[in-house]
């Protein structure tokens, strides 16, 4: 990549003595101009090595192929399906990124910018809290909200502020068929996500959330009406702590075992 016209090159003309001159119509007069010319012209390489040099950290300022390399000093991830101008444009905010980091606001907008599509995705706290981040970038804050995940199926963890959920309305919810782990195709069972990206999406959610915090499940929904905190009967009723019931020695589907959803529980 050439950033600079040769410099010493093109001013070596300007600097030396007549008797040292390109004659090159005087025959065997240049030897002299040639010699120097040869000299300064290593001092044009070691120029451009030392500005590619100190432009290659500078998204879009330098080689395309140095962006990984700064995306993993500045902590952020490149989606699977992000352009190279959409990569630059967030590698280029990762101060003010990092600034507001721990915070819900700032996970969730790392979460959106990564995932293909740019997905609404929502956290929810036991403490009634529902943080929105929209398909098109506006982020809503709301208080208040009946937000009961376990009241009923697992009343020992009802005391546990520091839980908080993360629902992503994205089309890597659903996969028919299988449930948890990975298949031999590279994908997560359940979803139609590569494990690549699975890996890369605790990795994201590991790194940007807050110390205090304890990522509780991550919630796929390729139904946009669920967990709505205007529609209550779209939200948890306190049974959802567990896949399913226990009676008579069977086990029974819970409330929330539904096609259109799938859970993790990544411990983070």
């Amino acid at each position: 990549m050439s950033f600079t016209p040769p410099l010493f090159r093109n001013e070596l003309r300007k600097f030396v003595p007549w008797w040292l001159a390109d004659r090159r119509l005087s025959s065997g007069k240049s030897v002299g101009f040639r010699y120097l010319w040869a000299i300064v012209a290593t001092l044009d390489v070691f120029v451009q090595f030392m500005l590619e040099a100190l432009r290659a950290p500078w998204p879009g300022l330098g080689p395309t192929a140095a962006l990984p390399y700064i995306g993993r000093t500045r902590g952020i991830l490149r989606g699977p399906a992000a352009t190279t101008v959409e990569y630059v444009s967030r590698l280029s905010r990762w101060l003010a990124k990092w600034a507001r980091a721990g915070s819900a606001e700032q996970l969730l907008e790392e979460l959106h910018e990564y995932l293909p599509t740019n997905p609404k995705v929502r956290l929810f706290t036991r403490s009634g809290i529902c943080i929105t981040r929209n398909t098109d970038g506006t982020t809503v804050r709301q208080t208040g909200v009946a937000w009961d995940w376990d009241s009923v199926s697992d009343p020992q963890r009802a005391g546990n502020w520091w839980d908080v959920w993360i629902v992503v309305y994205s089309p890597y919810a659903k996969r028919a068929g299988t449930l948890g782990g990975i298949t031999d195709d590279g994908n997560v069972l359940g979803q139609a996500m590569p494990s690549s990206v699975a890996d890369e999406v605790k990795q994201l959610l590991s790194t940007w959330k807050s110390a205090h915090t304890y990522v509780r499940a991550v919630i796929w929904s390729t139904d946009a009406t669920k967990f709505d905190p205007a529609t209550p009967a779209s939200m948890p009723d306190g049974t959802w702590g567990r896949w399913g019931t226990t009676g008579n020695g069977s086990r029974f589907k819970g409330a929330r075992c539904q096609s259109s959803l799938r859970f993790w529980e990544p411990r983070l």
